[in-house]
């Protein structure tokens, strides 16, 4: 059977992809953001984590399941992970404070001969989740500006979408060039914008 539209869509990621991944449960998360993890380590690439710290025994699965799934390879990438404190997800954290963070991660898989950098995370949707619209939607746009020389896969429970205005909808995936949406089980759409 070959792959689902969404393996081939994460396999032929370009730098400067930005793709958000709705998610109705741990199940319809993990296949996605595996294999971005896994093809970026396989890659030579420098992949981070944005994780929300009251989530790192979540993600301790995925993460677990992307570095089984790397094996034994002579040589992989990194996998950096960044616990996001409750304080740097408050209504002070704006799209400027992301510029430090990928600048310093740039100039890492730089200086270790990396082949590119890989981001997956929630540090938007952690952001909208606890109520603070603006700055999600201000983060993604300004990522989504930037053009850094990054792949990007956003990770949005799609219940926590579901209770925001249309527009902030509307925002946020306008924000991306790819859409992954789990629908049930092992079924996804999958759109370019």
């Amino acid at each position: 059977m070959s792959d689902p539209e969404w393996a081939e869509l994460v396999d032929k990621l370009q730098l400067g992809d930005h793709v958000i991944l709705l998610y109705n449960d741990l199940a319809g998360l993990t296949p996605p953001t595996v294999r971005f993890i896994t093809q970026g380590l396989r890659n030579n690439e420098l992949v981070v984590a944005l994780i929300p710290v009251s989530e790192l025994g979540m993600w301790r699965e995925v993460l677990d399941e992307a570095l089984r799934a790397v094996g034994a390879a002579e040589s992989t990438g990194a996998l950096q992970i960044v616990p996001l404190l409750a304080s740097r997800l408050t209504a002070d954290t704006g799209p400027l404070d992301a510029v430090p963070l990928i600048r310093s991660m740039l100039r890492e898989a730089k200086a270790d001969n990396r082949r590119g950098v890989r981001l997956v995370g929630r540090l938007s949707p952690a952001l909208l989740e606890r109520g603070f619209e603006r700055n999600a939607v201000a983060i993604e746009k300004f990522a989504a500006e930037q053009h850094f020389p990054v792949k990007v896969l956003c990770l949005y429970d799609a219940a926590s979408l579901a209770k925001v205005p249309v527009t902030i909808v509307e925002e946020i995936v306008g924000a991306h060039t790819h859409s992954i949406a789990h629908i049930a089980e092992g079924l996804y759409l999958v759109e370019s914008f």
